[in-house]
């Protein structure tokens, strides 16, 4: 192979192939990105009067530092529970708690009807029930992080496929009673982290409250009334967090 230039012949000498590679692994590299994250250059307007790079939404502008629900290093998600119970927690407890046998008979004739009658909606979804009962506790498993109480309702009252569950913590994997509760979606807040620190915060808040006065491993065999919430994942097991809940004597 050869190249011309100024009419004279000369054999491609390798000085050239460092540079050729060289592009070639650039424009390989620069359509592996852009292929990964889309496109390599975003143009953002200036603001006219500081000048900076316009953050073009609420949750950029939070990474940033800017515009900020709550600031990031001095946001304490309990001392917000704590602060926010009664107004966002124990309001919405108090308008949309229904019989738990009640809501498990609507379920069990049409899901979508039930859901539509007695769900807190949250985010499009209507998979969240805040629920009241009276059982008796079979069994207490605490041997995992994730405690469990096992219920009996009255006979009956439910078809005996049905597992009920009381979430007895310390490990509580839901957001059930952030999502019901008012004035807690995600715009009300800086950012994902407060987000999911506030969800934490209740369910602690919540197990304490619960079981205050009737400590988890002294619940079997006994009777119990409590309200709690859950999200309905499979009519087959339902798993609540309890709210409150006390013992008869």
């Amino acid at each position: 192979m050869s190249l011309v230039s100024s009419g004279k012949s000369q054999p491609l000498s390798s000085r050239g192939q460092p540079a050729l590679f060289l592009t070639g692994g650039i424009c390989a590299v620069l359509l592996g990105l852009s292929a990964l994250n889309g496109p390599l250059i975003s143009i953002r307007k200036l603001d006219p009067v500081t000048g900076k790079v316009a953050l073009n939404n609420v949750r950029a502008a939070n990474a940033e530092g800017q515009n900020q629900t709550f600031a990031l290093s001095s946001f304490d998600a309990n001392q917000f529970v704590t602060q926010q119970w009664a107004g966002d927690v124990e309001t919405v407890v108090a308008e949309r708690t229904v019989d738990l046998t009640q809501l498990l008979t609507a379920i069990n004739q049409n899901p979508a009807q039930a859901a539509l009658d007695y769900s807190v909606p949250h985010d499009g979804q209507a998979k969240n029930f805040i629920v009241s009962a009276r059982a008796k506790v079979s069994e207490v498993n605490v041997k995992s992080p994730m405690g469990l109480l096992e219920l009996e309702l009255p006979a009956g009252s439910v078809p005996a496929s049905v597992k009920i569950q009381l979430l007895a913590g310390p490990l509580v994997i839901s957001t059930t009673l952030r999502d019901v509760a008012t004035n807690m979606s995600l715009n009300n807040f800086t950012n994902q982290t407060q987000y999911a620190d506030v969800a934490a915060a209740l369910n602690r808040k919540a197990l304490a409250q619960a079981y205050a006065a009737a400590p988890v491993a002294e619940l079997k065999g006994k009777t119990i009334e409590f309200t709690g919430v859950f999200n309905l994942q499979s009519p087959a097991t339902i798993r609540i967090l309890p709210i409150s809940l006390t013992v008869e004597e």
